[in-house]
């Protein structure tokens, strides 16, 4: 349901799911597992993962996938070249030859592709200061300011905004920063996600308006594990810090 609304063109902020990034999954090419009658094909499934391990990249332009930007702690931290890997920034072998004719390709250190050949990125990190309980400090102000930014970002180049608790060392950062997101989306929404009408966009119908522009008010919230965060007892988290985040959801439905 989700995957369709963001193709209609709804924003979509997937904030809670195990801590595994399953709702980063998103920007993971989907695998072809039936034939062509539709029955189950395991060995197609399993030749599908591996042209994925062996090129990422290249399978990646081959099949649907979202890009992503996830919400991250200050002191998380990722291998880079990885990164830069999947987000198609480095040389290939094909493609550095193609560039450098006479030039030795580095194998275990692909060389960086210069700014103009960059693929589109897929996974976007986004650090956050340290948030308190206070929702007045300076940090949190800050944290408001990026997360209002980023939101709007996601809306505009169509990216999937994403909060993992696997990104956040420390537990209670994770479950403030829920609680910040889900009492300051009225606030954006009021501000930030108004409709548009044709004539704001330069048509006459809304038939002939695309489908950001017809849904640019509209926002789906996911909570994969929405027990987790909403009843009272049976907290799995060790601080008890979710309970912070009860009301939020409540006043925000």
């Amino acid at each position: 349901m989700a995957e369709k609304q963001f193709r209609h063109g709804y924003t979509i902020l997937d904030l809670h799911a195990p801590p595994n990034f399953e709702n980063a999954f998103w920007c993971i090419p989907k695998f072809k597992d039936t034939d062509a009658d539709g029955n189950p094909d395991k060995e197609l499934f399993e030749k599908e993962i591996e042209e994925f391990k062996k090129n990422p990249v290249k399978f990646m332009k081959t099949r649907e996938s979202y890009p992503v930007t996830i919400i991250c702690s200050e002191s998380f931290q990722w291998e880079q070249d990885k990164l830069d890997r999947f987000n198609d920034r480095l040389y290939s072998r094909e493609e550095w030859d193609a560039d450098h004719p006479t030039g030795n390709f580095d194998f275990v250190y692909p060389p960086l592709k210069p700014h103009s050949k960059w693929g589109k990125e897929m996974i976007r990190f986004v650090k956050f200061p340290i948030l308190k309980k206070n929702q007045e400090a300076d940090g949190n102000v800050k944290a408001l300011e990026i997360l209002t930014n980023i939101i709007l970002d996601c809306r505009l180049h169509r990216r999937i905004l994403v909060l993992n608790r696997q990104a956040f060392g420390n537990e209670n950062q994770y479950f403030w920063m829920m609680e910040m997101i889900m009492r300051s989306l009225p606030d954006i929404c009021d501000k930030h996600f108004i409709k548009k009408f044709p004539r704001s966009v330069g048509v006459k119908t809304e038939e002939e308006m695309s489908n950001v522009d017809r849904k640019w008010h509209r926002m789906t919230v996911i909570h994969r594990e929405m027990g987790e965060l909403v009843p009272a007892k049976l907290k799995a988290d060790k601080l008890g810090e979710s309970t912070s985040v009860k009301k939020s959801p409540i006043g925000f439905c």
